[in-house]
C-alpha cells in the first residue's frame, strides 16, 4: 500500500517542508506577525490532503512517518519492515481518521519523517 502513496507523500512532504521553512524564517523575522496565519494555512492544506485519503491510507502514511522518526524497525525486506511497523502502530491503538490526521499534521518535521521513512523502505523521494 505504501508504494501507491508515493505521489501524495511527495505533496505532503513539499507542503510540510514549506511550513517548517517558513517557521524558521519567521523565527528570525519577529517583525512578521503573520506566523500563525502561515502555519494555519499550511496545516489546513496538509489536513485537507490527508482527509481526502482513506483511513487505511492515513494509517499507512502515519506508519511511514513514525518509522522515519523512530528508525526502530525489524525486517529483511521493505514489505516486511512496513508490515511489522504497521502492526506495531495499530497495537498502540488507532482512533478516528480525524484524530490521526491531526496527530500527523502536528508532527514536526513531518516532511523529514516521511522522507526518512520512505528511505528506510528503499524509496527515495
Amino acid at each position: 500500500m505504501y508504494k501507491n502513496l508515493v505521489n501524495v507523500a511527495k505533496e505532503i512532504i513539499d507542503i510540510a517542508n514549506q511550513r517548517e521553512q517558513n517557521q524558521r524564517d519567521d523565527f528570525f523575522s519577529l517583525a512578521d506577525m503573520n506566523f500563525s496565519d502561515l502555519d494555519t494555512s499550511y496545516s489546513n492544506k496538509l489536513e485537507k490532503i490527508l482527509m481526502n485519503l482513506s483511513f487505511d491510507e492515513v494509517i499507512a502514511l502515519q506508519t511511514i512517518m513514525y518509522l522515519g522518526r523512530d528508525k526502530d524497525y525489524k525486517g529483511n525486506t521493505a514489505d516486511e519492515i512496513f508490515t511489522d511497523y504497521l502492526k506495531y502502530i495499530k497495537s498502540l491503538g488507532v482512533r478516528t481518521k480525524e484524530l490521526e490526521v491531526r496527530q500527523m499534521v502536528g508532527k514536526m518535521p513531518l516532511g523529514e519523517y516521511l522522507t526518512e521513512g520512505y528511505k528506510i523502505l528503499g524509496i527515495n523521494l
